[in-house]
């Protein structure tokens, strides 16, 4: 947490950037405008752009969007929405 911002989306950024390259996610404007970092973060739907790292030991639960198809890691298939 020290070495990252305060937000989820940091982490998940770091995360990709120093741990596992492969690792796929959407996001764009970091404002909470866009809504592309939309995922499901300890069993509810949130932004990771706006959602806080709580400074405590426990672990964080991140998945996809429920009830969606996933396309790779965290990245849902959002082509339903579009239709």
């Amino acid at each position: 947490l020290k070495e990252c911002g305060p937000m989820i989306l940091d982490a998940l950024i770091k995360i990709k950037d120093e741990v596992d390259p492969t690792l796929t996610f959407r996001r764009s404007c970091r404002e909470g405008i866009c809504g592309s970092c939309a995922m499901n973060i300890n069993g509810k739907n949130g932004l990771a752009c706006l959602l806080y790292i709580e400074p405590c030991a426990q672990a964080i639960e991140i998945q996809p969007l429920p009830h969606t198809y996933v396309v790779k890691d965290l990245v849902p298939d959002l082509t339903n929405f579009y239709n």
